[in-house]
């Protein structure tokens, strides 16, 4: 097989989409959540203005306030913002896939691993979640890895959702 090389950089509304995704797939941001503030911020209110402004009335209030600014910001400010400051999404990506592996290289990196394995996300039909493992061997000292056994170590997972318009 021949190497195929592909390079791209992320735009601020692919990152932005990217992000809010894995808010989501990482149940930092999950359905039960919204649900529960849904009716606790409007009962809360309510409760405030039936006891007649009470200190516990205020106390909830306060907290269901909080509790959707800070939701609203972690899901719409956080992740433009982070694009915005962060040097290396701005950075030009090139994957080079061929039979010994994927090369990964930026002006400020450059790795390379053996073996990618891609399986279809949960309750998904055009997302993959993917993991690349990488030997024992070329591991940098102080990288956060999961063992798989003695030779592999599991170096980082990601999400893939192919386009359409990719051409070779």
């Amino acid at each position: 097989m021949e190497a195929v090389k592909l390079t791209f950089k992320y735009t601020q509304a692919e990152y932005v989409k990217a992000d809010r995704l894995y808010l989501i797939a990482s149940k930092t941001i999950s359905r039960t959540s919204i649900v529960v503030l849904a009716i606790f911020l409007p009962a809360s209110l309510l409760y405030l203005f039936l006891s007649s402004f009470s200190v516990l009335g205020i106390i909830a209030a306060a907290i269901g306030v909080i509790a959707v600014m800070m939701g609203s910001s972690l899901y719409f400010y956080m992740p433009s913002n982070k694009f915005k400051i962060t040097s290396k999404y701005h950075e030009e990506y090139t994957l080079t896939f061929s039979n010994s592996g994927i090369t990964f290289k930026t002006p400020s990196s450059d790795r390379s691993v053996s073996m990618v394995v891609l399986y279809p996300a949960e309750g998904s039909q055009n997302r993959y979640n993917g993991i690349y493992i990488d030997s024992k061997e070329s591991l940098n000292r102080g990288t956060r890895n999961k063992k798989i056994d003695d030779r592999f170590t599991i170096r980082h997972v990601f999400l893939f959702e192919p386009y359409d318009n990719i051409t070779k």
